[in-house]
């Protein structure tokens, strides 16, 4: 299943990823509040800094 994340960063910024898959989401909430969140988004590895919070929803045209 897809939807958009919202990843609220130790900068206080707000990072909106859409037609995240539910797993990567997952990935994503187990490292929140650690100095690194990694996770693997289309087969790569990426790095989204420090992560404070992060929210699921279900729709993919959040933000638009």
């Amino acid at each position: 299943m897809t939807g958009t994340a919202v990843l609220y960063m130790a900068d206080e910024k707000m990072l909106i990823l859409r037609n995240i898959e539910k797993e990567v989401m997952e990935e994503i909430q187990s490292q929140c509040g650690h100095d690194q969140c990694i996770c693997h988004v289309d087969e790569k590895e990426v790095n989204y800094g420090s992560v404070k919070y992060a929210m699921w929803m279900e729709r993919v045209d959040i933000g638009d």
